[in-house]
């Protein structure tokens, strides 16, 4: 986790210091340009614009995952509050039971109390999923992202590729090398935004399971005794 929170941090100030200066222009191909080649020589360009295609409809999948998330927050939260409701019922029914000494009044308010500090347990794990799952879908969004990005720029390098290899004279006004770059740092930023995703995602699927595990737990012990014989 503290490895994940380090790569978000790194993420976080490099935009920052990006930020403070003018953003570079990417490296484009005209349209002008690119509409001297045939059908015939825009195969590769098409095919990395079905990609990028790809990428525009994973990020607005991603946007919404992150919504559900942020709505499964407020339903965790909710829980919070009816867990707190039950402790304090529990409480009031041991105060009463300690006040009338009564053995089965008393076992009955522990078994109360039992059951309300496992219905806090299992609802402040749900809340620890639910931030953990909204910080998972914030770094699919900004993954998703780069990804776009990434496609960006191929889509870019494969416009300069197409008009090389059908040798238009308009290829040579352009440098591969700045194309290849901005593919270059786009997967680099890609990949790095994708490692940081996988471990707020694995942080996640640790938490729900925590907190699967406490919900048995109570659904257990509030069902009835299983009949004898």
């Amino acid at each position: 986790m503290r490895k994940a929170l380090v790569a978000i941090a790194v993420l976080a100030l490099a935009g920052c210091a990006g930020g403070n200066k003018k953003a570079a222009k990417p490296v484009t191909v005209s349209d002008s340009d690119y509409g001297r080649l045939t059908p015939a020589q825009t195969a590769p360009v098409d095919q990395a614009r079905t990609a990028l295609g790809q990428a525009r409809d994973e990020f607005a999948r991603a946007k919404l995952r992150q919504t559900e998330s942020a709505q499964a927050a407020a339903l965790a939260q909710a829980d919070m509050g009816v867990a707190a409701a039950e402790a304090q019922r529990a409480e009031a029914r041991m105060k009463m039971a300690q006040e009338s000494a009564d053995p089965n009044q008393l076992a009955q308010a522990r078994t109360m109390s039992d059951s309300a500090r496992l219905r806090q347990a299992t609802a402040q794990a749900r809340v620890d999923y639910a931030q953990k799952i909204q910080a998972a879908r914030a770094a699919e969004v900004a993954t998703a992202e780069k990804r776009v990005a990434l496609a960006e720029a191929e889509v870019e390098r494969s416009k300069l590729q197409a008009l090389l290899q059908a040798q238009v004279p308009a290829a040579t006004k352009y440098d591969p090398a700045k194309l290849d770059a901005r593919v270059a740092t786009a997967q680099q930023e890609y990949s790095q935004a994708s490692a940081t995703s996988q471990a707020a995602l694995n942080d996640a699927i640790n938490a729900e399971a925590h907190w699967r595990e406490l919900e048995r737990q109570l659904q257990a012990r509030a069902a009835p005794p299983a009949p004898r014989g």
